[in-house]
């Protein structure tokens, strides 16, 4: 049965996966970036996904487990985890290019 503890947990863990694998990608192109104005943005906008991720995790991981705050946090992460893959997606596929997606 697919209780609030399942689903949060199996959010969790694919969300820090795919955080981590965009977070690695944009910081690798950031590293080649040649304009020094556009990889402080770039190192922004992937802190920023780091901060959210962390406080989603938060949220999560606030007791009791099946409490209401637990499941908003499993909620939250689900949902930051289904933004942040076509922005990170976004924000690499920009920094190749040379522009950072309009905000």
């Amino acid at each position: 049965m697919l209780t609030p503890l399942v689903l949060g947990g199996l959010a969790l863990a694919v969300f820090w996966q795919t955080t981590l694998l965009i977070t690695w990608a944009t910081v690798r192109e950031v590293t080649h970036a040649t304009d020094p104005r556009r990889a402080a943005q770039i190192r922004w906008v992937v802190a920023g996904m780091l901060l959210g991720a962390a406080g989603c995790t938060t949220l999560a991981l606030w007791p009791p487990v099946f409490g209401r705050i637990s499941t908003a946090g499993g909620l939250a992460c689900l949902a930051f985890f289904l933004l942040v893959q076509p922005l990170g997606t976004a924000l690499r596929d920009h920094a190749r290019a040379g522009r950072l997606p309009s905000a």
